[in-house]
Parts: structure tokens; sequence; C-alpha cells
């Protein structure tokens, strides 16, 4: 290998690392870019602001004609859910009381 493909190939490896350089100053970007549209206040803005639109009318109306138009789904749903409330609710001091008992270490 002489000096002028020497000097050939720090070309090429100075402008790979440019445009490695240019790629990461990019993506640095992008992700500020998410960062401050994912913050909570940012996504909390946007609920609330989405919800002062007519979103929020829309969203109750199709939520109560959905609940009307389908009380027994609904019924069940809530139902499931005191279910695994009261559930939670009363394992929190410990698990049953019987839970990991063989009928041998009774």
């Amino acid at each position: 290998m002489n000096r002028y493909e020497r000097s050939a190939k720090g070309a090429g490896l100075e402008e790979i690392e440019r445009d490695l350089s240019g790629t990461r100053a990019r993506l640095g970007a992008t992700i500020d870019a998410l960062r401050q549209r994912l913050a909570p206040g940012a996504v909390a803005d946007r609920a609330v602001s989405y919800a002062k639109g007519t979103g929020g009318a829309e969203f109750g109306r199709n939520l109560a004609g959905t609940v009307r138009g389908n009380p027994v789904p609904v019924t069940l749903l809530g139902v499931g859910l005191a279910w695994l409330v009261l559930a939670d609710w009363r394992g929190r001091d410990g698990r049953r009381r019987g839970y990991g008992r063989t009928r041998e270490g009774r």
C-alpha cells in the first residue's frame, strides 16, 4: 500500500466519521423531541385540550350509548371488577390462611 492509497483510506474514514457525527446529532435531536412530547406534563396538557374540545363530550356520548345498548356485558364487567377488588382487599393481610398447607400439614 503506498502513501496515496493510505490518504484515500483516511479520507474515506473521515467521511464515515462525519456521517456518523451527523447521524448522532439527528438522533439526539429526535430523542429530545420525543422526550418533550412524551413528558407527563405535555401528555396531560394534550389530554385536557382534547377533553375540552369535542373529544370529551363525544367520548361520554359514545360510552352512554354503549352502556344503554349493552347492559348485560357492562353489568358483567362491573361484577368482575368488584370481584377483583374484593379479592385484592381480602388478600392484603396475607394470603388465605390455608395457603401452602397440605392435608398432612394440618
